[in-house]
């Protein structure tokens, strides 16, 4: 009983320090109006990975098309 219980514990402790992957949405959009411009999608990543690679998307919008890009 005791192996059970502590390979359980094992289990629910491994599944939570594990990263999280899921769908992100990054929402770009121009500055001045706030008109929506683009809607990227990202699959089965972490929410650090996701940040990235929004962030990544903000820095080119704002060069190319005077924009933004917020990670929902």
């Amino acid at each position: 009983m005791k192996k059970t219980t502590a390979i359980a514990l094992l289990g629910i402790l491994i599944l939570g320090i594990t990263s999280c992957k899921k769908d992100w949405t990054c929402k770009c959009a121009e500055k001045n109006t706030g008109k929506p411009q683009e809607t990227l999608y990202y699959k089965k990543l972490t929410k650090k990975d996701a940040k990235v690679a929004c962030k990544a998307a903000d820095g080119l919008a704002a060069k190319v098309a005077n924009g933004y890009c917020v990670l929902e």
